[in-house]
């Protein structure tokens, strides 16, 4: 088995990071879902801290803005209503295509998978993992 270095050093660069929804503070990251087959990330697993009982939430990378190492958060496109009222995963388990599916219904994804690839259009991932290890904690 390969090791995508980039994709372990994204998430070890932005566990603990914290995520700022329209109307307030999310929680902070706890991971990332990607593709087996290509490393697309495809969802950031969200610890949500005490407002939700200290459950974690899954987000669509499509939702997902350029973090901001000045303002220290990483914004995101949704409200906290519509974190508060996703479905509950077990997010340490593989999803399901069934559960995935769920997921992308409830935040509204077209044809049920979100195939966004998170990043800015000109460098993608590759941009966000250049500039992982300056952003501070």
């Amino acid at each position: 088995m390969t090791i995508n270095h980039g994709v372990a050093g994204l998430v070890s660069a932005l566990t603990g990071y914290p995520i700022k929804a329209t109307d307030g503070e999310l929680g902070t990251v706890a991971g990332m879902m990607y593709e087996q087959s290509d490393w697309t990330i495809r969802w950031l697993v969200v610890d949500t801290g005490g407002w939700l009982s200290g459950r974690q939430a899954l987000l669509p990378v499509g939702a997902l803005g350029q973090p901001d190492p000045q303002a220290h958060h990483m914004p995101v496109n949704l409200s906290m209503s519509q974190v508060e009222s996703c479905p509950e995963v077990d997010a340490a388990a593989p999803l399901s295509p069934a559960t995935e599916t769920l997921m992308s219904r409830h935040y509204g994804l077209a044809h049920g998978r979100d195939r966004f690839l998170w990043g800015d259009q000109e460098g993608g991932q590759a941009a966000l993992i250049a500039a992982a290890p300056a952003w501070p904690r």
